[in-house]
């Protein structure tokens, strides 16, 4: 299932309402697998034009924008995107899928679902994350998240100058990918929490900063 392509939004509040609201159609009656989202932001010193390729996409993917064979997009230094297939605005590009891949519960945090929302705030913001990407990450999972009496929440993050799942071009010169996981809980349980390093990417040249959600099983 892919959805309609979208007018023009004024302002990055509406932009969000939107992709949130877009996105929300992408669950319909599917298989009993985690589902996974992907959200890619792009930043470039100039305007310039970028390719993205994604890899072992699942058949009932719901994309936003539509993607064709390739995501093909201008990319600016306000993080606009400008998608050459339909010639309109985006704030991100949206992936949502089913999939058989997993995450390691060896170590995370557990927090009360009314608690959910603060955490994922704090956690995503040090973990680099500027608020119009972790607003839309947040957007997306509290809704599920706050209705379960405790989650247990992985989340890691990576600088290397590489991406999972998907080929860019042209390279970026940083990038920056923070991976979200949960497990709703009736009860809490004991577990190893992370220790994770308080990111601030330095965005310069062609940067791109990406955010995966994933929704397990609950226990």
């Amino acid at each position: 299932m892919r959805k309609r392509k979208a007018g023009k939004r004024a302002g990055r509040l509406f932009a969000l309402a939107v992709l949130a609201g877009a996105v929300s159609g992408c669950a319909g009656q599917r298989e009993q697998r985690n589902t996974e989202q992907l959200a890619i932001y792009l930043y470039s010193d100039q305007a310039r034009e970028v390719e993205i390729c994604l890899e072992d996409m699942e058949e009932n993917s719901c994309t936003y924008p539509e993607y064709e064979e390739k995501w093909n997009v201008i990319a600016r230094a306000d993080g606009r995107l400008t998608n050459l297939q339909d010639g309109q605005e985006y704030s991100c590009l949206f992936l949502e899928e089913d999939t058989d891949r997993t995450a390691d519960l060896g170590k995370g945090f557990v927090v009360r679902g009314e608690d959910t929302g603060a955490f994922l705030q704090k956690t995503l913001s040090e973990a680099g994350l500027l608020p119009a990407e972790y607003n839309t990450c947040i957007l997306q999972w509290l809704p599920r998240m706050e209705k379960n009496p405790w989650n247990l929440i992985i989340l890691s993050v990576e600088t290397e100058r590489k991406t999972a799942g998907f080929r860019v071009t042209p390279e970026p010169d940083s990038v920056l990918c923070v991976s979200l996981a949960y497990q709703g809980l009736e009860e809490p349980v004991e577990v190893e929490e992370p220790e994770l390093e308080k990111l601030r990417l330095p965005r310069q040249g062609f940067t791109l900063v990406q955010w995966r959600g994933m929704e397990l099983p609950q226990a």
